[in-house]
């Protein structure tokens, strides 16, 4: 995580707390509830690879909490998207042993060899295939989740809009708040 980008986070956050138990706008609670058990984990990896990275985003906490786990939340998704998929590692190293053994192509090979590469390729090629797709539908399940759980989220505000415009009000009235 870039240093500048933690500056420039606490230099634009809204000011203004948020309490700690309170879902972010634009959060699904369940979203919201993953990421603060991932937070320790989440903290650790960034303290080993960028302490001065570390330093900032505890400085964003105290400052404003919703600009932390908004920056938290994409810290969780980058971390995310780096996380090899098991199998899809052993297909990739099984690929990877084929490509050193033949490091001029096959071309040279006997038909017979080149149907026996062919076939381990083709294993290789339809089993990565097949653990990549797998990961997209989970990942539109995932979506699909999030959508339906944010779309409860936006008709509960909106059966609750009165009620939530004059909390603000009247919170507003003793100080700075957030809607």
């Amino acid at each position: 995580m870039r240093p500048a980008l933690f500056a420039l986070a606490l230099a634009f956050a809204p000011v203004g707390a948020l309490a700690q138990d309170e879902v972010p706008e634009g959060t699904t609670p369940s979203a919201f509830e993953t990421l603060r058990a991932m937070e320790d984990d989440l903290l650790d990896a960034v303290r080993t690879r960028n302490p001065d990275a570390y330093a900032q985003l505890q400085r964003l906490k105290q400052v404003d909490r919703r600009a932390y786990w908004r920056m938290l939340g994409e810290i969780a998704r980058r971390h995310q998207a780096r996380r090899p998929n098991p199998e899809e590692k052993v297909l990739l190293d099984r690929l990877e042993a084929l490509r050193a053994r033949y490091p001029q192509g096959v071309a040279d090979l006997s038909a017979a060899e080149q149907r026996v590469v062919r076939k381990d390729l083709t294993e290789i090629a339809t089993r990565l295939f097949d653990v990549r797709q797998s990961e997209r539908r989970a990942r539109l399940d995932s979506l699909r989740e999030a959508l339906t759980e944010l779309e409860q989220d936006v008709a509960e505000r909106d059966a609750t809009r009165d009620a939530r415009i004059k909390a603000f009000v009247e919170r507003a009235m003793l100080g700075p708040v957030d809607l």
